[in-house]
């Protein structure tokens, strides 16, 4: 799941803010693991909001372990960047 998160972030630009673009990030992976709509929505059953659903979750946790390795850059809270350390493991060059 790292790889086709830092993939789908190079898709956009290598750089999001989640609050604004993080629902493409969902739909982008979701297609690449050909997901239902349904399985995306499901809500585990402890949760009592839509903004909580497992899929969010699962991505954002894996977005927590790409940082921890540094390859997600975590200075800018809200901020998704591929670090250079993200880039080289895609193979590609930074762009600064």
């Amino acid at each position: 799941m790292e790889l086709p998160l830092l993939r789908a972030l190079l898709q956009l630009g290598g750089s999001i803010r989640f609050s604004i673009r993080g629902r493409q990030i969902e739909e982008i992976l979701a297609e690449d693991f050909k997901l239902t709509k349904e399985e995306r929505d499901f809500a585990a059953p402890n949760y009592h909001s839509e903004g909580n659903r497992k899929w969010r979750n699962h991505i954002q946790f894996v977005r927590d372990q790409l940082a921890k390795k540094g390859e997600l850059d975590k200075t800018q809270h809200g901020m998704w960047t591929i670090s250079p350390a993200g880039y080289r493991r895609l193979g590609v060059t930074s762009p600064k």
